[in-house]
């Protein structure tokens, strides 16, 4: 059995579960659909075989703060309904249920798995899957490489999988070491950074204990193809990808609404190159934090 400390972004994710916390009282978690005609037996079949592949969908967290692979978990099962009987109407409702219960899920600690897969049959050859998973133990990075695998898998193309060489704990070690032999100068950096890093955005806070436990909710605005063709086409010629200038939008509201000329935004990114190692197929949690500082006084 294998068993390390987390990462500092994984204890964030820890911590962020407890309910004393403002905001408090949810998981970092990934939830999506997809629909297509595989078989719900193959997929889970499949599901063993990545289990079996990679440590890290084998993993429990602890509310200790570690995290530990197990050498023989219980086989995974894909839970399933034939709902291919029901009304559209009706089969639209009882996936609206699911998602509604589960879109938010909070994955019990110590226990497997951490993930989740549900199949509802729509017709006979139409099943929609139901898939979320706590991102304590893979990240979006990650996503990609468990479908993508799965899909090979499944249509019996195992052999043309790469070897893999690493493993996430192997990472977990070096970022550790990393850490240690960067301290001073981390602290170093960050003490004179510090000195002129912008105020928080100035956001009113309502401390009601309701605000502890609270789903997330999202609010979504769309910009129409030509309209953003033509910004992409502006953004082409100053040499400026669209993502930094989201960022940049997000960072000028923050800063409009705190009254302050300057915002701090945390963008996440993924080290998957550590001490000469590569892990670019590995599944974990690779997330790391750059603080991204926009000045809008000049």
């Amino acid at each position: 059995m294998i068993k390390t400390r987390l990462t500092d972004i994984q204890l964030a994710y820890l911590v962020g579960r407890s309910t004393s916390l403002y905001l408090g009282g949810n998981s970092t978690h990934g939830y999506v659909e997809f629909q297509g005609s595989a078989e719900p037996e193959g997929i889970e079949k499949a599901v063993n075989q990545l289990i079996r592949r990679h440590p890290m969908l084998r993993t429990v967290i602890n509310e200790d703060g570690t995290q530990e692979v197990l050498d023989s978990p219980p086989a995974f099962k894909v839970s399933f309904e034939d709902i291919s009987q029901l009304s559209e109407t009706a089969q639209n409702k009882k996936i609206e249920d699911y998602r509604e219960k589960y879109s938010g899920r909070i994955f019990e600690c110590g226990k497997f798995p951490m993930f989740a897969i549900h199949a509802f049959r729509l017709g006979d050859e139409i099943v929609r899957y139901c898939f979320d998973s706590d991102l304590m133990i893979m990240d979006r990075s990650s996503f990609e490489i468990f479908f993508n695998e799965l899909e090979l898998i499944y249509n019996g193309m195992e052999d043309s999988l790469p070897e893999l060489k690493n493993d996430f704990f192997t990472y977990v070690n070096l970022r550790e070491e990393m850490k240690l032999k960067n301290a001073q100068a981390d602290e170093e950096f960050f003490t004179e950074f510090a000195e002129n890093f912008p105020v928080s955005a100035g956001i009113p806070e309502c401390r009601s204990p309701k605000f502890s436990n609270m789903p997330f909710t999202y609010t979504e605005g769309c910009i129409n193809g030509e309209k953003w063709q033509s910004i992409k086409d502006e953004l082409a010629r100053r040499h400026i990808i669209p993502t930094v200038y989201l960022m940049v939008c997000y960072a000028k509201t923050l800063a409009k609404w705190s009254g302050e000329q300057r915002a701090a935004v945390n963008v996440t990114s993924a080290l998957r190159t550590i001490g000469g190692r590569a892990f670019s197929g590995v599944i974990g949690d690779f997330t790391e934090l750059v603080i991204a500082v926009a000045d809008f006084s000049g």
